[in-house]
């Protein structure tokens, strides 16, 4: 009769849709890794890798009666019984099969030969046994693994110039020990074991790992979305980490958070719209009080990060201001600046806005995400749109209308090479004052109307 054994799910049984992926998930609700289980937001990936590593199992039905083993030969009163042979637990003689198949012996082929059919019946027990006894022992080695000395070698990222190295040594208990001496350890167990240690996490950070084919790179597996969530409630993606050599690094990366600086910019607002000198002080009085009670209530931690953002904050607005006027002075050194800045907002013929255009789309493709030496800052600073835009003094739609008139003249009008047109050039060459919306709209048909 047929027997159903539970065996570990192999990576070929797994590459299957996500709603049956779901369905072994349900099957085994108790063996899910996560706090949560939301199918919308699981990924694919996610269930394969926990059916693989969390201690799935799938049925596999094992019938007793393909095994049996066909007649042989009617024996004589006087054939000697089988010999006896010491058999695993749980197994049958195949010499009892024989006897009990002895019945219905006359009613099959006399020429299958028993030294053919008893192998096989064997090969098939002794991998059911062998299959058996491996679940067993892999069971009593997961009961017989005890809690390890681990270390956490944390690295805390406060800003981008601020870090703090610390260790701490906790105590887990592994899922799984690799003959390499690797170890396979849940990731929120890791966070727990971080929040009731010394170096416990506030605020919002992200926290990630090195990743194991390159140590160069980071896989963040845990992020608080929002102020107020415990680290140890959030899900963690992978579930399942790797220790080598009992240690294992984690960086922490703090993120700056919106409800401080939105509280800051709206003191500042409030403060510094004040109508008279006597409402300045009373409201920078009650300001600073209200800053002080709130300052009480938080720990030193968050004291630190409120401050350390601030002046962050005020370092970047610096840098904004000093790159426009680098870029200003580079501005000012290039051929047609001074026309440039008289055409500017007015109503020109077709070259002058032609040379208008040209001039800010050169500018633009020519600074546009570099990186600039500044004097008095430390570090390089990267060249924005905006930054383009307030040191020409053109705004957003204007600096895209340059962009793509500048394109569309290169490719059709005097250097257009194989794709010039006469038509084009003489339009450009029109010294009538007409607005730049009748030039752009008739170089945009053009380009409809001959593509490349």
């Amino acid at each position: 009769m047929p027997n159903v054994v539970e065996r570990p799910y192999e990576a070929s049984d797994l590459t299957v849709k996500k709603a049956v992926l779901l369905e072994m998930v349900k099957r085994q609700r108790d063996k899910w890794p996560l706090a949560s289980f939301n199918p919308s937001k699981i990924r694919v990936e996610t269930l394969r890798e926990h059916l693989l590593s969390g201690g799935f199992t799938k049925q596999v039905t094992f019938d007793n009666t393909t095994l049996e083993p066909p007649s042989i030969a009617v024996a004589g009163p006087q054939s000697s019984p089988a010999p006896a042979t010491d058999w695993p637990e749980n197994m049958t003689n195949p010499s009892l099969l024989e006897a009990e198949g002895s019945d219905s012996r006359h009613e099959r082929t006399e020429t299958t030969s028993p030294r053919t059919a008893a192998p096989r019946l064997t090969a098939a027990l002794l991998e059911l046994q062998a299959s058996k006894d491996e679940e067993d022992k892999l069971h009593r080695r997961r009961e017989d693994l005890h809690a390890c000395r681990i270390r956490l070698l944390i690295e805390e990222w406060v800003d981008t110039s601020a870090v703090k190295r610390h260790v701490e040594d906790v105590d887990l208990r592994p899922l799984e020990v690799h003959p390499a001496g690797d170890w396979d350890i849940r990731a929120t167990e890791v966070l727990c074991a971080l929040q009731n240690s010394f170096s416990a996490i506030e605020g919002v950070v992200k926290v990630s790992v090195p990743d194991m084919i390159d140590p160069e790179y980071r896989r963040c597996f845990a992020n608080m979305a929002r102020d107020g969530n415990p680290l140890v409630n959030t899900e963690t993606n992978p579930a399942i980490l790797r220790v080598r050599d009992a240690s294992m690094k984690l960086i922490i990366e703090h993120i700056p958070s919106r409800v401080v600086h939105m509280r800051e910019t709206a003191h500042t607002t409030r403060t510094g719209h004040n109508r008279s000198h006597d409402n300045s002080e009373i409201a920078h009085t009650a300001g600073h009080k209200r800053n002080r009670d709130d300052s009480d209530n938080e720990c030193p931690l968050q004291k630190a990060t409120n401050r350390k953002q601030a002046r962050t904050t005020a370092a970047s607005e610096g840098e904004e201001r000093e790159d426009v006027e680098w870029l200003k002075r580079k501005a000012a050194t290039r051929p047609g600046y001074i026309e440039f800045c008289a055409n500017r907002n007015r109503k020109l013929n077709n070259p002058a806005r032609a040379r208008f255009w040209s001039f800010t789309a050169c500018f633009s493709s020519t600074y546009y995400k570099t990186y600039i030496d500044i004097p008095g800052i430390c570090h390089k600073v990267r060249v924005t749109k905006k930054a383009i835009m307030d040191a020409l003094g053109v705004g957003t739609t204007a600096l895209a209308e340059a962009e793509n008139m500048s394109r569309i003249m290169d490719m059709y009008g005097e250097h257009g090479g194989l794709h010039r047109s006469q038509e084009v050039i003489d339009t450009l060459q029109d010294d009538e004052l007409v607005g730049s919306g009748i030039l752009a709209s008739f170089l945009i048909q053009w380009e409809r109307d001959h593509p490349i």
